[in-house]
């Protein structure tokens, strides 16, 4: 998967857990509730089950990542998510 500087994944969702290899570039991986994660070329992240979350390129160079995934055949294993309302202060 590739990210182009300035892009973003858009709000999604996972059933099933997916395990990212960032290959080229840094990503910002926010969470619904949780303070955000970044992964830079060389490092892997779990992605959340169940949990919203948006990838994001904040760089300047594409962002190159090689998805592994598990699942079950028929099922998908990524949903659209709506972006989450920010907590109350």
């Amino acid at each position: 998967m590739t990210i182009a500087p300035g892009a973003e994944t858009g709000w999604h969702t996972h059933a099933v857990p997916l395990y990212v290899w960032v290959v080229a570039g840094t990503v910002r991986v926010e969470y619904d509730g949780a303070p955000p994660v970044t992964a830079k070329a060389g490092e892997a992240l779990v992605e959340a089950v169940g949990v919203a979350h948006n990838g994001r390129n904040e760089g300047s160079e594409p962002v190159r990542l090689l998805v592994f995934t598990t699942g079950l055949e028929g099922r998908p294993n990524v949903s659209k998510a709506a972006r989450p309302s920010p907590a109350p202060r």
